[in-house]
């Protein structure tokens, strides 16, 4: 084990190490760390989010920002939703609990509230 540098081939060398575990888990991993930027990138609430939208002044600026943000999340959910029953039955066959649709929820209800919080600045510029 002494000449093995990669990690990958140490844990090779245990014949019950659960190799496909492990690379299931890292995507699980993954795909909601993706998931979770992906929310953060349309949540007002966040941090990253409120310092674009103070530095806009324009209305018509924050719609078009606001519209911007909504449409660079679209199609990652798609995929998502295309592809969520292959995603359940991998997770699935390794015991892998993964909330797909609740992580999908979230990303939508943060589009809501963006979309709210749109529609009250438009009011108040009235």
């Amino acid at each position: 084990l002494a000449l093995l540098v990669d990690e990958r081939m140490v844990l090779k060398a245990f014949p019950k190490w659960p190799e496909q575990r492990v690379e299931a888990l890292r995507d699980a991993l993954g795909r909601a760390s993706q998931l979770r930027r992906l929310k953060d990138s349309v949540c007002p609430s966040s941090a990253s989010w409120s310092a674009s939208w103070d530095s806009t002044a324009n209305i018509l600026s924050k719609i078009e920002l606001a519209s911007e943000k909504v449409n660079a999340v679209q199609p990652p959910l798609e995929s998502y939703n295309r592809n969520a029953q292959e995603l359940r039955r991998h997770f699935t066959t390794h015991q892998i609990p993964f909330d797909l649709p609740a992580l999908v929820q979230e990303i939508k209800e943060s589009t809501v509230e963006l979309c709210k919080r749109i529609m009250q600045d438009v009011v108040a510029e009235v």
